[in-house]
């Protein structure tokens, strides 16, 4: 039989109770603050994050009963450092409530960010499509002007390679100007500037009849090797009817007038 020590005192786990009871009502006041503190503030949060912070204040509570009722089953080996356990709990539910906080302000600024950049982009897009449309009447005219170079090119490289002369009329007046092309076949004349098939003429006579029906008129004369000596006849004649006239010589392989447009610059 296992004796007694005389004289020691009984073991007791009154103390450990009353530690229990301590950390219980400790934690029911937390909560009961926690849950009082997040009430009021549930006023100024919107609803989804009050639905979320009402449910993680139900599993807290949750989960401090049932740290109470572990605790009271092991009351035997309830110590001081379970009251340090419990006041850690509240730290980590504050922390928690914390990087929600948190969380929502930084959601908050990125969507604030975003759509400040969309609108920047929106604008730029915008931008670009009044530039793009600017660029295309733009392209549009450059187009129409290497047409018209190109154009221009052809008549300069049909004119070169037909070796036909060009003149410039050097008279002032407001009068009507002809080139006059002669060589030993005859004559053909064509208005400076104008656009139209040429008159022939089968001989001098016929020319001298149709200069008499218009003397008022200017004439350039332009004379090959094998025309100049009618160059004294002619210019006599253009003095009977006193007519403004000029002379200048061209090889024969030369031709100012076009069988086709004539003396068309």
């Amino acid at each position: 039989m296992r004796r007694r020590r005389r004289g020691g005192q009984a073991f007791s786990l009154l103390a450990f109770q009353d530690i229990i009871t301590s950390v219980t009502g400790t934690m029911i006041l937390v909560t009961v603050l926690i849950a009082i503190e997040l009430m009021q503030r549930q006023e100024g949060s919107p609803r989804h994050r009050t639905n979320e912070l009402v449910d993680q204040l139900e599993r807290q509570l949750r989960e401090t009963k049932d740290s109470i009722e572990e605790m009271k089953k092991q009351v035997a080996l309830a110590s001081s450092p379970a009251l340090d356990e419990a006041m850690l709990d509240e730290t980590t539910l504050r922390t928690q409530l914390q990087d929600v906080d948190r969380k929502s302000d930084v959601v908050r600024e990125d969507a604030e960010r975003l759509d400040a950049t969309r609108q920047r982009a929106d604008a730029r897009l915008e931008s670009l499509r009044q530039s793009q449309s600017d660029r295309s009447s733009e392209v549009t005219e450059i187009a129409r002007l290497k047409a018209e170079l190109q154009e221009k090119k052809d008549q300069l490289a049909k004119i070169t390679s037909s070796k036909r002369v060009v003149y410039d009329s050097a008279d002032g007046s407001a009068s009507t100007k002809w080139i006059v092309e002669v060589d030993g076949t005859g004559f053909r004349a064509a208005r400076m500037g104008v656009s139209e098939k040429p008159v022939a003429f089968g001989s001098e006579a016929e020319f001298k009849a149709w200069v008499a029906q218009r003397s008022s008129d200017y004439f350039f004369l332009l004379l090959k090797p094998n025309a100049v000596r009618v160059q004294g006849e002619i210019a006599d004649f253009l003095d009977e009817q006193r007519a403004k006239y000029g002379f200048d010589l061209i090889d024969t392989d030369e031709s100012p007038i076009d069988p086709v447009t004539g003396a068309a610059a």
